[in-house]
């Protein structure tokens, strides 16, 4: 069980391979939370810099739990936080 936490974000996760210093890395079957505005999971999650993400057979969503919250599905969903999200 890990959890990363810096500020308004938080990455909760099975394991972990990342640099303490930077938090960057690979963390394995996922949840990253920024200020419960949205949530992006998957089977991998790498974090490239202080906000670009990789999410591998994953999905970002607006609200976990919520019946009229939208979601993408994707075998890669590449976020870049304040800014844009490509999902394939």
């Amino acid at each position: 069980n890990v959890r990363y936490v810096k500020e308004k974000l938080t990455i909760k996760s099975d394991r972990a391979d990342f640099e303490m210093n930077t938090g960057y890395g690979i963390f394995y079957d996922a949840i990253l939370t920024v200020e419960n505005e949205f949530y992006l999971e998957g089977r991998t999650l790498k974090r490239t810099d202080e906000k670009k993400y990789l999410a591998m057979h994953g999905k970002l969503t607006s609200c976990q739990d919520c019946p009229k919250s939208w979601s993408f599905v994707g075998a890669s969903i590449e976020l870049e936080l304040e800014n844009f999200a490509k999902v394939h």
